[in-house]
């Protein structure tokens, strides 16, 4: 019993920790810190609070995701209040063209929602698929443009 306490505590010691987080303009991004470009893990946004309940919502979010341009509906669990969605946003930064992917979970409760964003891959002509890197330079537009999808399922949500 002495050694598997002792090979607990290494373990545990050993291990380091995975994930920072950092606020940025009212979301929160997950860092992957085991890797030196801090890949981006996830984007949590605001907790929302609507008045419909959890049925309506998944209905309303459905109808809206469907009509944002560069988001598909993937799968919905009505038990858990999860949305799960595809999502590609194109922008620019440093004189290139980018594309970036993401799963975005609409996080439905009665009366209440949250977008998260995470599975982030980011593809370019010049350099492939690549990870989401917050210590790489371009970041910021990146998940500006997410930002922009995201306000426009927020505002029809509320409409």
């Amino acid at each position: 019993m002495k050694t598997s306490a002792w090979l607990m505590a290494a373990l545990l010691l050993s291990t380091p920790a995975l994930a920072e987080d950092v606020a940025y303009k009212g979301r929160t991004l997950a860092l992957d810190e085991t890797q030196a470009s801090r890949p981006i893990l996830r984007m949590t946004g605001t907790k929302y609070t609507i008045r419909h309940d959890q049925q309506e919502l998944i209905a309303k979010a459905r109808a809206c995701l469907a009509q944002t341009s560069g988001a598909t509906v993937d799968a919905v669990d009505q038990d858990a209040g999860i949305l799960t969605a595809s999502v590609r946003v194109d922008y620019g930064a440093r004189f290139s063209s980018y594309v970036l992917h993401s799963r975005m979970d609409v996080n439905i409760g009665d009366g209440a929602f949250q977008l998260v964003q995470s599975q982030f891959r980011l593809e370019n002509e010049e350099n492939g698929s690549s990870a989401l890197a917050y210590n790489g330079s371009g970041w910021e537009k990146a998940i500006e443009s997410l930002e922009k999808l995201e306000n426009s399922v927020v505002d029809c949500l509320y409409r």
